[in-house]
């Protein structure tokens, strides 16, 4: 048996433990754990300093998961899940530009523009998540889940709305947003073993995503 899941409670991991525990459990985590890195790419070894009580709580649970494989033997992982884009998601960066996108002829961003990201395509995040189920020992175990590209805000966002309104003007007001991190570029080597291969570069990804949410919004 599979379990997903985006927020971890003690009952869920004792219930487990306790009627089902040969279940692969499957954390979706953040890179919002590492916050501002010393360096760059981030190593799943990289000094965790969250900015914001959301990064926070997904070391906490990350910690937790890794008690529960140590001390009662749980089959846990952690997805630090950087950037993630694609159709169906309402939320994030791609998500407000459309919004704002049908709003005004000026798209106002939080942001010099000149911060980077480093963004995976849904469909590359679902490649990773067979590789891990097939090849992770789940020993609480942690993988870094990106592209192992780095683009600056300013760059992805015209590429995107170019797809649907390439005569809007993008402003970025300069104004830093608490929480947000300067620089992300994910170290991949991990699941490189497993042989994850990106599928998707930005630009087709970003096209895909912008054609569902023109069908869709």
């Amino acid at each position: 048996m599979l379990f997903r899941s985006r927020k971890i409670d003690k009952l869920t991991l004792v219930a487990i433990r306790d009627f089902n525990n040969q279940c692969k459990f499957i954390n979706f985590s953040s890179a919002a754990v590492y916050g501002n890195p010393q360096f760059l790419p981030i190593s799943e070894n990289s000094v965790c300093k969250p900015l914001s009580p959301y990064g926070f709580h997904k070391l906490q649970s990350e910690l937790l998961l890794t008690e529960y494989h140590k001390f009662f033997g749980l089959n846990t992982c952690s997805l630090r899940v950087f950037s993630a884009y694609g159709p169906r998601l309402k939320k994030q960066l791609f998500w407000d530009l459309y919004q704002k996108s049908l709003r005004s002829d000026a798209i106002s961003l939080f942001g010099t523009g000149n911060e980077t990201r480093d963004f995976i395509y849904i469909d590359d995040l679902m490649q990773i998540m067979n590789l891990v189920i097939q090849n992770s020992s789940f020993q609480g175990s942690i993988y870094n889940v990106g592209s192992q590209q780095e683009i600056t805000i300013s760059e992805a966002a015209q590429i995107f709305t170019n797809e649907f309104s390439p005569e809007k003007q993008i402003v970025f007001t300069g104004e830093v947003k608490v929480g947000d991190p300067n620089n992300w570029l994910a170290n991949m080597e991990k699941l490189k073993k497993y042989g994850f291969e990106p599928q998707y570069n930005l630009s087709l990804g970003l096209k895909k995503y912008a054609e569902w949410l023109c069908k869709n919004e």
